[in-house]
């Protein structure tokens, strides 16, 4: 999977609305998560979106601080998710591949959400402030997408691939 600016297949997407904290589930793939079959142009077999949004709402002044409250989501977008219809006989390893993504994408909205509100702002900048660590975290997200694919090959590299299974449940597990 190769992300570009272009093109970047995790989108984050930046919401500015009042909201909360809330807790982000794993997402589970399976083969009617793919609605589409795989594009005549595309370079991978397997391509899967993940929306990760945010809201905050300023809630108190102290001083020269604001305190913030956040709520971070996960959506996984079918809409421009594909899975080369050929492959899904033979493609649980492919599938399951696929799953990796839709974790680390799980896991980077954690991570999102516990930056936001272990973060301290301030009255002044909060909004800068809170858009260079979404900035901070979607870079670190995207590297660990490009590292993912790098390390399995896509898959192929099953050693790579249990390793990075064990990393996702140790991860996301009970949580």
């Amino acid at each position: 999977m190769v992300l570009s600016k272009k093109n970047w297949p995790f989108l984050i997407l930046l919401s500015i609305f009042p909201f909360f904290a809330a807790a982000q589930e794993r997402p589970i793939l399976d083969w009617n998560f793919f609605k589409n079959d795989r594009p005549a142009n595309a370079e991978h077999q397997a391509y899967t979106w993940a929306i990760v949004s945010y809201r905050y709402q300023p809630t108190q002044l102290k001083g020269d601080k604001m305190e913030v409250q956040f709520e971070v989501k996960l959506k996984m977008d079918t809409a421009r998710s594909y899975f080369q219809a050929d492959k899904r006989a033979a493609g649980s390893k492919l599938l399951k591949h696929e799953q990796g993504h839709a974790d680390i994408s799980c896991i980077y909205a954690r991570k999102l959400k516990e930056k936001f509100t272990s973060a301290t702002y301030s009255a002044n900048h909060y909004q800068k402030e809170i858009k260079a660590i979404f900035d901070e975290v979607f870079a670190e997200m995207n590297a660990e997408q490009l590292r993912y694919d790098a390390e399995t090959n896509h898959s192929m590299n099953a050693s790579a691939q249990q390793k990075w299974d064990s990393y996702f449940s140790a991860q996301l597990e009970g949580k």
